[in-house]
């Protein structure tokens, strides 16, 4: 690839301008000649000039796009200086519904509720219209109720790069310890493109929820017994 250093310029300016994780093949477009196949390469560029220069940031694949990190060691410095907003946060109800459709979706609304033993219909409005899940289509259960699957807002907004980044079964159980053998838990591999992130037209109950606290997903969905 020629002017392999103009390129990596154009790459590190368009990435700076952007606010979402922006996809290889968008960023070739852009760049004309640049194929996309080519994007990784001027990343990795980009991410060795930056380490042996000493700069506090890097670029990160995330969301099926790439952004710009600041480095962990700057975190406390970066959430002094941020301003978090009500809009910024979500609840604990909300990470546990996010965690049962990240887990088993595409889901229904009876099978999130029958998991968490309690009704989702407002926090449900709220992640739709935060976009962090999306409706996928319809059940074929009696009724054809609708199916939700997350985004990859979701994705971005947990840090990840797609579904199965999430942690395993074997992997939870030695962060928590061990756990009842007739529990078991299977990650379901989402859509490969997330579903449309159109949020769907909202009512006043849902601008007008209540403030989220925001923190990891911090819950997983579990089962007992086998699982498909």
């Amino acid at each position: 690839m020629s002017d392999f250093h103009k390129y990596a310029d154009i790459i590190e300016a368009l990435i700076l301008v952007t606010d979402r994780p922006i996809t290889a093949s968008r960023l070739a477009s852009v760049a004309a000649k640049l194929k996309a196949d080519d994007v990784p390469k001027v990343v990795d560029h980009l991410n060795l000039s930056y380490e042996e220069t000493g700069r506090a940031f890097r670029i990160r694949e995330i969301a099926g796009g790439y952004r710009m990190f600041t480095l962990p060691e700057y975190e406390s410095y970066v959430d002094a200086l941020a301003v978090t907003t009500r809009e910024g946060r979500v609840s604990q109800a909300g990470l546990e519904t996010l965690a049962v459709v990240a887990y088993r979706q595409p889901v229904a609304k009876a099978d999130i509720e029958y998991v968490r033993g309690c009704d989702c219909d407002g926090v449900l409005r709220t992640l739709l219209g935060r976009r962090l899940l999306a409706i996928k289509g319809r059940s074929d259960a009696p009724g054809r109720p609708l199916l939700y699957a997350t985004t990859d807002r979701f994705l971005e907004y947990f840090g990840i790069s797609q579904i199965t980044d999430l942690p395993n079964w074997d992997e939870i159980a030695a962060m928590v310890g061990e756990l009842p053998s007739q529990i078991s838990l299977t990650i379901k591999r989402g859509p490969e493109t997330a579903a449309s992130e159109e949020a769907p037209e909202l009512t006043e109950d849902v601008v007008s929820d209540h403030p989220e606290e925001e923190s990891g997903l911090a819950e997983v969905a579990l089962t007992q017994g086998d699982e498909t």
